[in-house]
């Protein structure tokens, strides 16, 4: 089920933001599901997908710059623990 995929994802993320204090220094997080399986080929094709976290900063919400992983907030990997999909 896509949807409860991206649900639980974005169940993830809300609560890595809120564990790590960053709800209120990051203000979108868009959590996206792509139909991209960097284990699959040509040979063998898969039905996985890959999870795309996209973070924003701003203060109008007209202008405001990406997170950059590491400065703004730290790196973390996420695991979808239902799922078995990764993403960085």
């Amino acid at each position: 089920d896509v949807l409860g995929i991206l649900r639980e994802a974005d169940a993830i993320v809300n609560e890595d933001l809120l564990k790590n204090n960053l709800v209120t220094k990051v203000a979108q997080v868009h959590v996206v599901l792509i139909p991209v399986d960097p284990d699959a080929s040509q040979e063998a094709p898969t039905s996985k997908r890959s999870v795309v976290i996209r973070t924003f900063l701003t203060a109008d919400f007209m202008t405001g710059v990406p997170v950059k992983p590491g400065n703004e907030v730290s790196c973390c990997m996420i695991h979808l623990s239902k799922t078995g999909y990764y993403s960085n």
